[in-house]
């Protein structure tokens, strides 16, 4: 389940910028998008937050899993790179990999 899980947070890191510097932005994205719909987050029990919700720690983990030892999908905000501990000279190499990045049809996704 791991796997699917930090496919998925990527997944929303890749294509909604903004999750990269707020983690509980993240866990909620994540939420509605993979463990259920926006309208049932409203009025779900909290038996049902701790059976049904994936653990936003385990989300956490893995946002930071992805930024800070993968390198990919770092904070967009200067201000959060510094409070994560994200040097320049890393952000200099990711922001390097992005604009040399080769075109790459299965990068994106899709089928060849």
């Amino acid at each position: 389940m791991e796997k699917i899980t930090k496919d998925r947070v990527e997944k929303l890191l890749r294509e909604v910028p903004e999750l990269r510097n707020n983690d509980l932005k993240l866990v909620w994205a994540f939420w509605s998008t993979y463990d259920t719909n926006r309208s049932e987050l409203n009025t779900i029990s909290r038996d049902e937050f701790v059976n049904i919700l994936s653990n936003p720690a385990c989300i956490i983990r893995l946002r930071a899993l992805i930024q800070n030892e993968e390198g990919n999908y770092l904070p967009n905000n200067p201000e959060i790179r510094k409070q994560r501990r994200i040097s320049q000279e890393k952000w200099d190499e990711y922001l390097h990999r992005e604009v040399h990045k080769v075109d790459n049809p299965r990068e994106r996704g899709e089928l060849i």
